[in-house]
């Protein structure tokens, strides 16, 4: 094989080298032959270059033929390129020794960034977390010279960065309680700050569980729906009935719709009321109570003069017709209605055509009327007042139960073990993790 150094180039830059003429012979005791002036001592020794000791062939680098023994020569590579030989793109060169010259070839890992690369080791070409949208971190480069966020933070992420108060479903635990609101499901918004929108407190102008009102929001009650006979019902600060503008029978002033209040007659008499004599008195319905009073012509079985009734003559009235729901209407002996056998809602007692009354229950309760706990009441029409009971799916979080609807009680994957992903609450009330995940 011809030995040429790399030391001293064949060619002057700029033009073609002169052929070297490499000739083999059959003489192999190792003489001196050269031509061009290049020594061939020692060619004859070895075939590896391709030359056919036997046959005499010349191979020339520089001759433009890319022959055995070369990679190229001049502008004949071979029909190779850069990306044959591993490279992203670029131009193939020829050295003048006939061995590719790759200078002008590219590719990930070189340092530099090329055509079709982000990035290329360290260099970044200037970008950082912030250019390329996220907040901050580290950025840096893959092994394919694309950029690589992953040590880069940003709102959306699903972490918790600093200058974010939350990130999609994490909230770090806090609650609409912990961000000053009594209740509801705390959210995150798209700028990673808290949303409270479905959140709810006492002065919002709804009426929020927990609270009788809000404002001038009474939830469609009265007076008479608490119980009273009338009047005006307000809503305090704490978002509590104010019934200080209601009235009723009993309260000891005789209010619209009332003819007596306990001892307070209003200045009426058994005379005044048409009998001839006797004790007028006012019952617990506010109304005159006139069985102490006397008329000289009760006992006829007539009812004439001053007569409610006598006797049997009802005078066609009814329990009903005196304001009553229901009962047994009867004649006192003074010609006056007996209505203790009458009944009507309010009187303390379940009657017929009632669910209950006061206190009276008729000893239901929430779980009876289909509801899964809670406190049951009665409401001014002798019916079941259930605003007091709970169930899963009212979309409150009650007792025995982890989550309700969208109320997740502030909980998320993250408190539950998982880390991230999307909680959710099935239709029995409890935590439904499908769309959680573990990484």
């Amino acid at each position: 094989m011809l030995l040429l150094s790399c030391a001293e180039p064949l060619v002057e830059v700029g033009r073609p080298p002169d052929p070297i003429d490499i000739t083999t012979s059959n003489d192999t005791t190792g003489s001196d032959t050269s031509t061009g002036g290049v020594s061939t001592e020692g060619v004859a020794a070895s075939s590896s270059d391709g030359a056919d000791s036997s046959s005499g062939t010349e191979f020339m680098c520089g001759d433009g033929v890319v022959e055995p023994g070369e990679d190229c020569d001049l502008e004949a590579l071979g029909d190779q390129t850069c990306e044959g030989l591993g490279y992203d793109g670029g131009s193939l060169g020829c050295q003048t020794d006939c061995r590719f010259d790759t200078s002008g070839c590219f590719g990930c890992g070189d340092g530099a960034i090329d055509p079709g690369e982000q990035c290329d080791g360290d260099v970044l070409a200037g970008q950082d977390c912030r250019s390329v949208g996220l907040e901050g971190g580290q950025l840096d480069c893959t092994d394919e010279c694309t950029l690589d966020t992953s040590g880069c933070f940003g709102c959306g992420d699903g972490a918790i960065d600093p200058g974010e108060q939350c990130d999609g479903d994490v909230l770090a635990g806090q609650t609409c309680a912990s961000a000053g609101f009594d209740g509801g499901r705390l959210g995150c918004s798209v700028d990673c700050t808290l949303d409270t929108t479905d959140c709810f407190a006492c002065g919002d102008g709804a009426v929020d569980p927990g609270e009788q009102c809000d404002a001038s929001d009474l939830g469609g009650q009265d007076c008479v729906s608490q119980g009273f006979d009338g009047g005006t019902i307000g809503c305090t600060a704490q978002c509590m009935f104010e019934t200080t503008g209601c009235y009723a029978c009993g309260d000891g002033a005789i209010d619209p719709g009332e003819d007596c209040e306990g001892l307070d007659l209003g200045g009426q008499t058994c005379i005044s009321q048409g009998f001839d004599e006797g004790t007028l008195a006012c019952d617990g319905q506010c109304t005159f109570d006139v069985s102490g009073c006397i008329s000289f012509a009760c006992g006829n079985g007539v009812v004439d003069g001053p007569d409610q009734c006598d006797g049997p003559d009802l005078d066609g009235q009814t329990c009903v017709s005196q304001g009553f729901d229901g009962g047994m209407l009867a004649c006192t002996p003074g010609c006056v209605f007996d209505v203790s056998g009458c009944y009507e809602c309010g009187d303390g007692a379940v009657n017929p055509g009632e669910a209950c009354d006061g206190g009276e229950l008729g000893g239901a309760d929430c779980q009876s009327e289909g509801f899964d706990g809670g406190v049951l009441a009665c409401d001014g029409m002798c019916v079941f007042d259930t605003s007091g009971c709970y169930a899963c799916g009212d979309g409150v979080v009650n007792p025995a139960e982890a989550c309700d609807g969208l109320d997740l009680g502030g909980q998320t994957c993250l408190d539950l073990g998982f880390s991230g992903g999307v909680l959710a609450c099935d239709g029995a009330c409890m935590f439904d993790t499908t769309g959680c995940t573990n990484r």
